[in-house]
């Protein structure tokens, strides 16, 4: 500690301390240790005058000192080189007949013990685990092989140890070069590049959809632009990596620094014509924007990161139930404002049941208790959730119903597949948990046939819940019509009296048109559900399914807002037909529905749900939190490829979850429309056409008629930002703090999750765009026809 106090830096009076070694039997030092035992220029360090020269030794020494003192073999991985004062003098020998060893031989004696401890950890290092320290091995094998040839020689005690010695230091020196250096450079081009990356993300929300005067959406261009500068900055790379311009980054780091920064800079500097520049975000957006912010900075504090489980559950009241509350009184419409009101308020209670499951850091202390598990020290359920496992995985399917029951969408195949298909998958996620619980409870007294018989059972009921899941997700998934029923309907009517001669035909009724997407696509996300639910234990089996209500809570609340939106546009257009004369539409422009928009607070609510599922399913920033036992689920033994799956799966199921469900936004309570012009023309190039009338048009501001596609594009790029900006910032606040005291603890974990959760929703942006939405696609248009698109 310095004088100031501070004691987590990397000063020398924050890295110090005094050493005082004490023996009750016998002296630990008896003779004075020679000069040539020592290396000035390493074992004394000049102090400030009050204190003047000092020798200090490494902390790392202690280790194999305290060994050999104690007779006991010097631990694998210590670095540390003996503390001579302890070993200059006279021990008896092994030797028979027995005799004494002289200071100079006791000390080289326990220099090569120590010798050979390290020259095991550099031939299993270099020839077991990375490769980083192979170019060095021939140098370091020299000092070895000249450090045993001295010791071998009579007379030459001096020169051996301090061979040893330098064999010692030098492969620290070499250990500390590789390992434990922080590369500030690298750090600070990494943090550029993110920047750049989300400068780019936020170019291309603004490009991604056709401009009024063109029918090429920018974005193509702006790709064009990207692998130009791609390939220009590849080749800058490369020219870089072959002169040594930067030694300290090696040559593929060059190209690939090169590549990145070369598309970044190629995409922004590039502006497309017709096309606004960058505009500064307004103040209603950065006010939404404000609890993610927050979240982000909070992350430069280390009691912040440790609390982050419950300051969440705060920030998600601030970002979306607060607004969402005072946004229902300004509502003129009753139904509108009790539907908004009731699916926040369920939505709040879902957040506060997900609450309650709690894992506990080291570092919260007896402030926390365990709730995910039986006890602080069991890796078992608590003895209630067993006892609700049953009814949840039988009771759970009639929520999917109530919901697709709103819009009157739960029809055709949806009662097979909710009803029986998705229970029977729940059921079997509960009985792995509800058999793997009454085995590992020896309280039980089971037999061993009984236990053996248990296990395969376990196995059995795991192997068929994946079978289903995976079969209920692609192929039957698709050979099952789209949820709605058909009935055929007299057009005759008692407000419409049927005239004479005339002979009405009777007209089909669609019922569940309305939501067909949306009924189609929640097929999918259930039977993804269902494999996340096996692979989490049983209390987060009822924060997943807690999660799925929120979720759809979200869906619903979305749908309110559109609705909300809708009216207020009527009302709009009401007293502007009242107030001028318009001339009436025509049939192309009639037909134009709009896919509905997502509110930022209804974005930001699926943020911080994430969250709230990956601390609620028993998990936390650090690796002490793996649930390892994952790993097992379905196999007999750890595999070396499906257990990390199954952990992986395991600990993201609440991100893997919110990720697939963020569609749901764009296409509940969608309905298809249909093209009445030329059914061998494509929909696209009707859009197309149609936007270049509306240039013609004498509307000043034309609108552009955006594609599904496009509007769910711009919904996961704002949404992917959203953690691309806590990213951001958690790296820098990593790179200011990489010499705290807890920064492998607290700030390098929560680092490496934010990383890894940027790639997995930058793999499920892709994944339900390439996959599960244009099957949806499919099965519509192999239910009504090629005319009707999305």
């Amino acid at each position: 500690m310095d004088s100031k106090g501070d004691h987590g830096g990397d000063s020398f009076l924050e890295v110090s301390t005094a050493l005082w070694m004490y023996s009750t039997t016998h002296p630990l030092v008896q003779d004075p240790l020679p000069s040539w035992a020592l290396d000035h220029h390493q074992s004394f360090l000049e102090l400030e005058a009050s204190i003047g020269r000092t020798r200090t030794v490494s902390q790392i020494d202690l280790v194999p000192t305290l060994s050999l003192m104690l007779g006991l073999p010097i631990p694998f991985s210590n670095l540390g080189m003996i503390i001579p004062e302890f070993f200059f003098q006279t021990t008896p020998s092994n030797s028979d007949p027995p005799s004494l060893l002289s200071p100079t031989q006791s000390l080289l004696q326990s220099a090569s013990l120590n010798s050979q401890q390290l020259w095991t950890f550099l031939n299993h290092h270099t020839s077991t685990s990375s490769h980083d320290l192979n170019q060095h091995l021939p140098h370091l094998t020299r000092l070895y092989q000249r450090a045993l040839e001295l010791s071998q020689l009579p007379g030459h005690e001096e020169e051996a140890f301090q061979a040893h010695r330098t064999f010692a230091t030098s492969l620290l020196a070499t250990s500390r070069k590789i390992w434990a250096k922080f590369e500030p450079n690298l750090m600070i081009i990494g943090i550029l590049l993110m920047l750049l990356s989300l400068l780019v993300s936020s170019k291309l929300l603004s490009c991604i959809s056709p401009t009024p005067t063109t029918q090429t959406p920018p974005v193509c261009a702006l790709l064009l632009a990207g692998l130009s500068g791609g390939g220009l900055g590849l080749l800058i790379g490369g020219v870089s990596a072959w002169i040594k311009l930067f030694p300290e980054i090696v040559a593929t780091s060059n190209l690939l620094i090169g590549t990145a920064l070369g598309i970044s800079l190629g995409i922004l500097s590039f502006q497309p014509n017709h096309h606004p520049t960058f505009t500064i975000p307004s103040f209603t957006t950065l006010f939404k924007l404000f609890p993610v912010i927050l979240h982000g900075l909070g992350l430069g504090s280390n009691s912040y990161t440790i609390w982050e489980d419950r300051v969440v559950l705060h920030l998600i009241s601030i970002s979306l139930f607060l607004p969402l509350v005072i946004r229902a009184f300004s509502v003129p419409k009753p139904a509108l404002r009790n539907r908004l009101l009731f699916f926040a308020s369920l939505f709040a209670l879902c957040l506060r049941l997900i609450s309650l499951s709690t894992v506990c850091r080291e570092e919260q202390g007896g402030e926390c208790r365990v709730t995910f598990y039986g006890s602080t020290t069991s890796s078992n359920a608590p003895n209630w959730v067993m006892s609700l496992s049953i009814p949840l995985a039988i009771g759970l399917p009639i929520l999917p119903a109530w919901f697709l029951g709103i819009s009157d969408s739960y029809r055709g195949p949806a009662s097979f597949f909710f009803g029986v298909l998705w229970r029977l998958i729940l059921l079997c996620g509960s009985q792995y948990w509800i058999t793997d619980y009454i085995i590992s409870h020896q309280d039980l007294h089971l037999s061993s046939q009984l236990i053996e018989t248990a296990q395969s059972v376990k196995l059995l009921v795991a192997r068929v819940a994946f079978f289903l899941c995976l079969f209920a997700a692609s192929l039957l998934w698709i050979i099952l019509p789209v949820c709605i029923d058909v009935k055929r309907v007299d057009s005759e009517s008692e407000s419409e009296p049927k005239e004479k001669g005339e002979n009405k035909k009777p007209k089909l009724l669609v019922i569940g048109f309305a939501n067909v997407y949306g009924s189609s696509y929640l097929m999918f996300l259930v039977a993804c559900f269902g494999i996340l639910f096996l692979v989490t234990q049983p209390v987060g089996q009822v924060v997943l399914s807690l999660g799925l209500v929120a979720i759809l809570c979200l869906v619903e609340l979305n749908d309110t807002l559109n609705d909300i939106d809708s009216l207020r546009e009527s009302y709009q257009k009401a007293i502007e037909t009242v107030a001028v004369t318009q001339k009436p539409k025509d049939e192309k422009e009639s037909r134009i529905r709009k896919v509905p928009s997502t509110d930022l607070n209804i974005l930001v609510g699926f943020y911080f749900l994430g969250y709230m599922l990956f601390f609620g399913t028993g998990h936390q920033a650090t690796f002490a939190s793996i649930q390892w036992k994952a790993g097992f689920v379905g196999l007999p033994q750890a595999h070396l490829l499906w257990s990390a799956v199954l952990v992986f799966l395991n600990s993201f199921a609440g991100f893997i979850l919110v990720g697939l469900a963020l569609p749901l936004l764009k296409i509940w309570n969608l309905s298809p429309i249909i093209n009445l012009t030329d059914r061998n023309k494509k929909p696209d190039q009707d859009d197309n056409q149609h936007q270049l009338d509306q240039t013609q048009s004498t509307d000043p501001h034309p609108q552009v008629v955006r594609s599904l596609d496009t509007q769910l594009l711009e919904t996961q790029l704002i949404f992917i930002n959203l953690f691309a900006l806590n990213l951001l910032l958690n790296m820098v606040f990593v790179l200011v703090l990489r010499r705290h005291l807890m920064v492998w603890k607290i700030f390098s974990p929560r680092f490496m999750l934010h990383s890894i959760l940027l790639l997995l929703l930058d793999f499920l942006a892709v994944l339900v765009t390439v996959w599960p939405l244009q099957a949806v696609k499919i099965k519509v248009n192999r239910m009504f026809g090629t005319q009707f698109f999305a």
